[in-house]
């Protein structure tokens, strides 16, 4: 029966695999053949499907200028987290620059047009329609003129790569490149190609602008990246929905447990994650407990812990389902084996939920009473979500903490605030940050 279950998504995630195989083979000849003018090019061609996609654009110093950021996808129905918050931090940019906005995707986007595309940033981000904006394919950019004054967003380190190439080939100018850093992006991969070029483009004399403290003491530990503490931003989470979802949670006789579950992603340790939770399973039924398990994040089979304990998958969920749960969840269980600042965690604690996390380079322990840390391993874990457990039940629900997130550094409006003034200044003195 669970093999039954299997076959569907298994089969999906391969054919989806092999269809991303060879849209990535296309564009990659496409961007080989596009940029075959620019001298040296052909050393790139085949290093990665996204080496050549920024550098066949035209620069035209007659163009007016442009924030161009690239980001690796944009589907209007999946625009949570590190791209979200890449748009958030664009848009707030773009405003404060007073710039047309270019949002570039390595991935074909389902935005039907501009304008729909428009009418979404404005309804989330209050961008404004003084400046335009553009949504256009990087298969595009040998037809698309860009000024030499524009400014650039790399994103995901496909992105950044993609922009570090074109500088190498003299396209486009490292001074004028920012690079919005969200994980330790080279962990995504084994020890191979990806794996160095992910941490080549720390070293690409890009502007660092890095999402929470935990990170940036990570980059500074094994990269010797240096970041002012002024380009170090705390995670932008959803406020209103997390105090509503604060307001509405009430303790329940039998504690629900919500699992963070991304089975497909490597670094939220999915099995060691369902380990722990057996062993809870275990335990609260040989002390005659009862419990509620529930995973979201990605579809994956219910799992039976034992007679009168099931994991419930309920797996992608909406941004208000979402928040839905959190608001019924007791405990929220979440693993994230890099120093990216996982977003359940911070929601949970935020609206009052005991979080356990995995430890990771000593920068999770000791952060709030809520955040409970222990080891990647599964007795370790399921301690502390046995402790998270009775003291939801026997401690008063603690409400709204609208301060924790800022633990983590400043907001992304003071750091994006910062970020412009910088520009402007080198602007008006008509030179670049550094030289190249």
């Amino acid at each position: 029966m669970e093999a039954q279950k299997l076959i569907p998504p298994l089969l999906a995630s391969v054919l989806k695999k092999v269809w991303y195989s060879m849209e990535r083979k296309s564009l990659q000849k496409k961007y080989a053949k596009t940029a075959a003018h620019i001298k040296n090019s052909n050393a790139y061609a085949h290093l990665h499907s996204a080496s050549l996609s920024v550098a066949a654009v035209l620069v035209d110093e007659n163009e007016e200028a442009y924030l161009n950021v690239v980001l690796p996808e944009l589907d209007k129905n999946n625009i949570f987290a590190g791209i979200k918050t890449a748009i958030e931090f664009s848009v707030k940019i773009g405003n404060g620059l007073k710039r047309p906005l270019r949002i570039i995707t390595l991935k074909k986007s389902n935005f039907r047009d501009n304008e729909e595309l428009i009418l979404y940033l404005e309804k989330e981000f209050d961008r404004t329609r003084e400046k335009p904006t553009i949504l256009i394919h990087a298969s595009k950019l040998s037809l698309t003129k860009v000024s030499k004054n524009d400014e650039w967003i790399a994103t995901h380190w496909t992105t950044a790569h993609a922009i570090d190439v074109a500088v190498r080939l003299g396209v486009l100018s490292s001074n004028r490149v920012t690079y919005l850093i969200q994980d330790y992006e080279p962990g995504f991969h084994p020890w191979s190609t990806d794996f160095a070029l992910a941490r080549s483009t720390y070293h690409a004399n890009f502007r660092p602008i890095v999402n929470s403290s935990p990170l940036q003491i990570y980059l500074e530990k094994n990269e010797g990246l240096i970041v002012d503490s002024h380009h170090v931003f705390a995670p932008s989470i959803d406020m209103l929905r997390l105090k509503k979802a604060a307001e509405q949670r009430v303790r329940s006789d039998d504690p629900v447990i919500f699992f963070y579950a991304r089975p497909s992603k490597p670094r939220n340790l999915y099995a060691i994650g369902t380990a722990a939770l057996h062993l809870v399973a275990a335990e609260l039924e040989k002390n005659g407990f009862k419990a509620h398990f529930v995973s979201a994040g990605e579809k994956h089979p219910d799992i039976k812990f034992s007679s009168e304990h099931v994991l419930v998958s309920k797996g992608k969920l909406s941004w208000d389902a979402y928040f839905e749960i959190l608001g019924k969840s007791d405990v929220v269980f979440s693993l994230q084996h890099s120093p990216h600042p996982s977003h359940p965690p911070l929601d949970a604690v935020t609206c009052g939920c005991y979080a356990v996390v995995n430890e990771l380079g000593d920068t999770r322990g000791g952060l709030h009473p809520c955040l409970l840390v222990a080891e990647p391993n599964a007795e370790a874990l399921a301690s502390q979500i046995l402790k998270a457990i009775l003291l939801s039940r026997n401690s008063k629900t603690r409400g709204f903490d609208p301060n924790f997130h800022l633990k983590f550094g400043k907001s992304i409006s003071e750091v994006a605030n910062t970020l412009t003034t910088e520009i402007l200044e080198i602007s008006s003195k008509g030179c670049d940050r550094r030289s190249s």
